[in-house]
């Protein structure tokens, strides 16, 4: 009996682990079947699942642990312990990292791929919050307005930050979900998802509770996050730009400012 309470409370403990992993099964799962649809090769994207899922989870767990470098380089083992601790940038930051070495090694669309991940990450985060109240802390900072809750052992209603995000990521994936089914360049889903998301995450950091390193430097790595997006953006409007251009016929471009167009008598 004492066993089966262990497991209980180590399950109960470390649900937050659980929503994790099954919101990168639904993303990676979503994200390739659309791959697939489009006509990508079944091998070359094979191992993708794989390199993503663990770029993500070291990036997360490593990046978490940067403050604490010192601390790790003395007891290296803590790095294993996930259930302590993970970033969500350092997962993106990591997830990005293991998709550059496989478009180096298997030859895939960065952006192509990229796009069909961003298109769901989303969905996934939408998952993950919504269910904070199984699995991890839902309140932010107090309040005594009808947006708060009363949550067990808090004397002062608080707001639900995680189910504020969790809303809008839902939100921010109807949007891409809107934009996809048209036809668009390589990285233009990447950029609104980024941007999108940087804009949830700031809107949710206003009412959180800002304490610890990463806490205090979400609205600043929020705005990084934003202006990637941007830039992101920026790219692929160029790229379908020049794309466009260069599909019209000959006689319909207009020739650049200052010169006229010659044309052979016949």
């Amino acid at each position: 009996m004492d066993l089966l309470q262990r497991l209980a409370t180590n399950a109960v403990a470390n649900l937050h682990l659980f929503a994790t992993f099954a919101a990168f099964w639904l993303i990676d799962t979503l994200a390739q079947r659309r791959l697939r649809s489009t006509g990508r090769d079944a091998d070359a994207i094979s191992g993708l699942s794989m390199w993503v899922g663990v770029g993500a989870l070291a990036g997360a767990r490593l990046v978490y642990l940067l403050p604490n470098a010192g601390s790790v380089l003395r007891h290296p083992v803590d790095v294993l312990q996930i259930n302590s601790g993970l970033s969500w940038y350092g997962a993106r930051l990591g997830a990005t990292t293991a998709l550059l070495l496989y478009r180096r090694i298997r030859g895939v669309s960065f952006f192509a791929v990229a796009d069909a991940y961003a298109l769901f990450l989303p969905l996934g985060i939408a998952a993950f919050r919504l269910t904070c109240l199984l699995h991890s802390p839902c309140w932010g900072s107090a309040t005594d307005t009808a947006l708060g809750i009363h949550f067990p052992d808090l004397t002062v209603p608080r707001y639900p930050s995680e189910l504020y995000e969790g809303f809008m990521a839902l939100g921010l994936f109807a949007v891409l979900l809107q934009i996809s089914l048209r036809k668009l360049s390589p990285g233009l889903l990447t950029g609104v998802s980024l941007t999108g998301y940087a804009m949830v995450r700031g809107i949710t950091d206003l009412t959180r509770i800002h304490v610890g390193f990463w806490s205090k430097a979400d609205p600043w790595l929020a705005l990084v996050m934003g202006l990637v997006g941007v830039a992101v953006l920026a790219v692929a409007w160029s790229r379908g730009a020049s794309a466009g251009e260069s599909d019209q016929p000959l006689a319909s471009r207009k020739p650049p400012p200052g010169r006229t167009r010659r044309w052979n008598a016949t």
